[in-house]
């Protein structure tokens, strides 16, 4: 999808929601657009303009989202397994309960993001900013956190078994109850945290 096939920009997008699959909609500015439930499987949507759209229960698996602007986007309920989120700014964006197994999110902003209940099993997060981001019973397990800033966040009865945790910053974090089952905390700054009655099973 370009800008020749959809002159109208984003009110043609919107009105074609539910048959995006596998188009090129790269640059294309969609910011606040109505796509709730939006069919964008493995779209490319390369450094697009999301700010606040709306996407809720969208279907996003294996869609290219790297260096997209999306803060405050919504895509709580949505669905990104394998997405492609390299470099994008998610800046207190929605994600609660979505799903974003396996998703490449490193070096992406998501600094106050809302990621309750989200699946981020074995999801790519080196680099990621996630300062006061919420990750309340978020699944973490397997994720590669590598160098990432979670100062502030608040990680409580999250699973962050098998994590990868290296060099990453907790200062100030919020660990009541979260599984830290097989997680190596060498090297990480976790001054201020809070830690206790944390579990490890």
């Amino acid at each position: 999808m370009n800008r020749e096939k959809f002159p109208k920009g984003k009110r043609s997008v919107e009105e074609k929601r539910g048959e995006l699959r596998g188009e090129d909609l790269a640059g294309v500015w969609l910011a606040g657009a109505d796509l709730k439930g939006a069919d964008l499987q493995d779209a490319d949507l390369k450094g697009a303009d999301l700010k606040n759209a709306y996407l809720r229960n969208a279907i996003l698996e294996g869609a290219d989202l790297r260096n997209a602007v999306m803060k405050g986007v919504d895509l709580s309920e949505s669905y990104l397994k394998n997405a492609k989120l390299e470099g994008a700014d998610l800046k207190e964006a929605n994600l609660r309960n979505a799903i974003l197994e396996g998703a490449d999110l490193r070096n992406a902003i998501l600094e106050g993001a809302d990621l309750i209940d989200v699946d981020l099993k074995g999801a790519k997060l080196e680099g990621a900013e996630l300062k006061d981001a919420k990750l309340v019973n978020a699944d973490l397990r397997g994720a590669d956190l590598k160098g990432a800033d979670l100062t502030g966040a608040n990680l409580s009865h999250a699973n962050m078994q098998d994590t990868n945790l290296f060099r990453i910053n907790l200062k100030g974090a919020d660990l009541f109850r979260t599984n830290l089952k097989g997680v190596d905390l060498t090297g990480v700054d976790i001054s201020n945290a809070f830690l206790d009655k944390w579990a490890d099973n």
